[in-house]
């Protein structure tokens, strides 16, 4: 049985929780004896899986993703900025290196489009 506050187990005679010292309701009680009584011809569930986990064992993911940080992704990001700076969105919590490197790569491109387009207006103003 489990207190229904704090979510810890407790022994079937336990009127208090032990943990967080709330009462135990009476309802819940009878529904732990409820329950048992309905399946008198199978063992009490809680005294099989008294010592097994609540996780299962799951296969073995693969957990080491390739973050090499390429200057690849950063030479991608300058020539295609949009690309570059989804590529640093999708990959900002995974591959942390390649998503700086092609941030970085989109935000050089769109740091020399602006010096450009300043030293356009520039000239123009002067030769005018």
């Amino acid at each position: 049985m489990f207190c229904k506050y704090c979510g810890h187990e407790l022994l079937s005679d336990d009127k208090f929780c032990p943990f967080c010292g709330k009462k135990v309701d009476e309802e819940q009680e009878n529904t732990k004896k409820s329950v048992v009584n309905n399946n008198e011809g199978f063992k009490n569930f809680e005294d099989t899986n008294q010592h097994v986990p609540y996780y299962v064992n799951q296969p073995n993911v693969q957990n080491d993703v390739d973050d090499s940080g390429s200057f690849g992704w950063a030479v991608l990001g300058f020539f295609f900025p949009l690309c570059g700076f989804i590529l640093y969105l999708v990959w900002i919590n995974t591959k942390p290196k390649c998503a700086k490197n092609a941030g970085i790569g989109a935000l050089v491109n769109i740091c020399l489009d602006v010096l450009f387009m300043l030293l356009m207006i520039f000239f123009i103003t002067i030769c005018a």
